[in-house]
């Protein structure tokens, strides 16, 4: 009898999930239904239009809408944000036949001037179809870039004999705490290397000289400040403890950060970007004007650490990061967050330096739209003011 009730019971309640999730599908209709019909849809661009459906995850409308306009790049990218969107939500089978799908839309848009465009598009795709059946190839193919890009095995390109921090000056590479890096948990976690961005009395301020993890800004797509965003409550509760014996902790300072609001540009007109409430945290990333102030003019082409002197954002990720999800580009370098906003609070968007394209210091502040604060592939490089021993 009892087993007849708990069958009639969850009969019950897949019917009330049932309901609820059509009224919801009903609502975001509904909703996307009044936009198509308002002033300001005939305001907006196809790009803008198909964004829009693509947010509300109305993915044959984008498609549709792509279509109808002679770029196979917006085509290619309709389709990837709906293999991508299945496969948030586990449905694989799916995903493959809409990037399959994909492939033979793009390939209607080859001419022999656009050869090499559309073979890029189609090879992006068929990678993707791959990584279903693979899900570490982009792993093992990420560390590969990174490898190759420092010319010589990741870990021979560690600092040998890290200077004492007491003894250190700006510029040089310092070791503080204990992280996993090599992905390899039988050889223990590896020595933080980190490097001396400014100097006072009393304490250093350090900057992870690799990329050590990768992690979203926040885990959900909101209006969010780094007050209350996910990433400073993970550096400061379990990167805190996890990387730093009790001693190194008593030595890293409680610092008082100011959250600026930024201003970002578009091609009509400025916003103006709320940063939130000043914080206080032990460890923390850089802010754009942190960054500017010391990475981007204080610091050099320093043994062997950047390709170029102006080019101070490029840097790679431990292959821990890497299979963690961290994107690597062709050269072998990876992007990394910045705590200010970028575009947009509704999206949320956070600055990023990727490979020194955000390096203009002229209109950096004005043209840095950034990425949603959701994004998983961006890399962590925390910061700390620590303290030195007399």
């Amino acid at each position: 009898m009892n087993h007849k009730k708990n069958i009639c019971i969850i009969i019950f309640l897949i019917m009330v999930i049932a309901i609820l999730l059509g009224k919801c599908i009903k609502t975001i209709n509904s909703e996307v239904a009044r936009m198509e019909h308002s002033d300001e849809w005939s305001n907006m661009d196809t790009y803008e239009k198909g964004m829009y459906y693509a947010d509300h995850h109305e993915y044959k409308k984008m498609i549709e809408l792509f279509k109808s306009e002679p770029y196979a790049v917006r085509v290619h990218y309709g389709y990837v944000l709906w293999g991508e969107w299945e496969e948030k939500n586990e449905r694989l089978e799916k995903a493959e036949k809409i990037y399959l799908e994909g492939i033979a839309a793009v390939e209607q848009y080859r001419t022999p001037k656009d050869n090499e465009e559309i073979d890029g598009y189609v090879l992006d795709l068929k990678y993707r179809i791959d990584l279903l059946h693979d899900p570490e190839l982009s792993c093992r193919d990420g560390v590969e870039r990174m490898r190759a890009s420092l010319g010589e095995n990741y870990w021979e390109s560690r600092v040998q004999d890290p200077v004492l921090i007491q003894d250190a000056s700006i510029g040089d590479v310092v070791c503080v705490g204990k992280y996993e890096q090599d992905h390899n948990t039988d050889n223990g976690s590896e020595d933080i290397e980190w490097i001396l961005l400014q100097k006072d009395d009393e304490s250093v301020l350090l900057l992870s000289r690799f990329i050590l993890d990768s992690k979203p800004y926040n885990d959900s797509l909101e209006n969010i400040t780094w007050e209350n965003s996910t990433l400073r409550k993970w550096l400061n509760e379990d990167f805190y403890n996890q990387a730093f014996s009790e001693e190194e902790r008593a030595q890293i300072k409680n610092t008082h950060l100011e959250n600026e609001d930024s201003r970002y540009r578009d091609q009509e007109k400025y916003y103006d970007i709320q940063g939130g409430n000043d914080t206080s945290d032990h460890i923390f990333i850089l802010s754009e004007k942190e960054y500017m102030l010391t990475l981007a003019f204080e610091m050099q082409n320093l043994s062997g650490m950047y390709k170029d002197d102006y080019d101070n954002a490029w840097t790679v990720g431990s292959t821990e990061a890497i299979y963690r999800g961290l994107k690597v580009r062709e050269d072998g370098s990876s992007p990394w967050w910045l705590r200010d906003h970028g575009a947009g609070q509704n999206y949320c968007i956070i600055k990023y330096i990727d490979n020194g394209y955000n390096l203009d210091w002229e209109e950096i502040s004005k043209h840095d739209a950034g990425l949603k604060v959701d994004s998983e592939n961006i890399g962590v490089r925390p910061a700390m003011w620590y303290q030195i021993k007399k």
